[in-house]
């Protein structure tokens, strides 16, 4: 399993989360669902997340170079601010 996310599932996720209104609240409602949807179906991490609620779409698109970073790099290390 990884412990990582692809650079490629980055890109799709906050493609995705900052753009389509019915992704994000797949996401919110199971985030390991929607990050199969993307493909991140080995992703360790995943069946752990929990979201209340998601920053605005053009919040993450403001903070997309960060949140690349983050996603990419070992996720039991740090905490991910997807929330507003």
């Amino acid at each position: 399993m990884a412990d990582r996310l692809d650079p490629k599932v980055v890109d799709a996720l906050l493609d995705r989360l900052s753009s389509d209104d019915d992704f994000r609240e797949r996401f919110q409602a199971d985030p390991a669902a929607a990050l199969a949807e993307v493909g991140a179906g080995d992703f360790e991490a995943a069946s752990c997340l929990s979201v209340t609620r998601l920053a605005s779409k053009e919040a993450l698109r403001a903070a997309r170079g960060a949140l690349t970073a983050q996603l990419g790099s070992a996720m039991s290390q740090q905490p991910h601010k997807l929330e507003g």
